[in-house]
């Protein structure tokens, strides 16, 4: 049983956050203009690196902490994207890509309720599909 513990540890990336951040593909759009034009949504981006509280993803430009950003967030099932305000915490050369060579961490300020259960019972859902068998036993 511990191994399959172990798996599941391995999906979580350790850090100081309050919530646990998650290696699980998600497309966002962001946009800096409040209230956003349809013309002002850069993406679609795809980020690997999510959690309850926010996300980071690849930007072409560096952000100033404590910038608002307005994001589109596309789960798999939905038709339309939820929209949430988020604000940057923190930025870093990634060194990955020469297109986007800015990783952005942003938190989450605000989000609807429902957004909100939706968004945490897709990441959920993940995690139990992804390590669980259906009779509830770890893969």
């Amino acid at each position: 049983m511990v191994l399959g513990i172990e798996k599941i540890k391995k999906l979580f990336i350790k850090d100081k956050r309050r919530s646990e951040r998650l290696i699980l593909p998600v497309t966002i759009d962001y946009s800096l203009k409040n209230p956003p034009t349809e013309s002002s949504w850069t993406g679609p981006i795809t980020t690997d690196d999510i959690g309850g509280g926010g996300l980071r993803f690849n930007a072409a430009t560096k952000f100033k902490k404590g910038a608002l950003l307005n994001l589109r967030i596309h789960l798999p099932h939905r038709v339309d994207p939820m929209y949430v305000q988020s604000e940057v915490v923190w930025y870093a050369k990634s060194g990955e890509d020469e297109k986007t060579p800015y990783f952005i961490g942003v938190e989450f300020r605000k989000m609807k309720a429902d957004d909100r259960r939706e968004y945490v019972n897709f990441i959920c859902d993940k995690i139990l599909t992804n390590y669980l068998t259906s009779e509830g036993l770890i893969k």
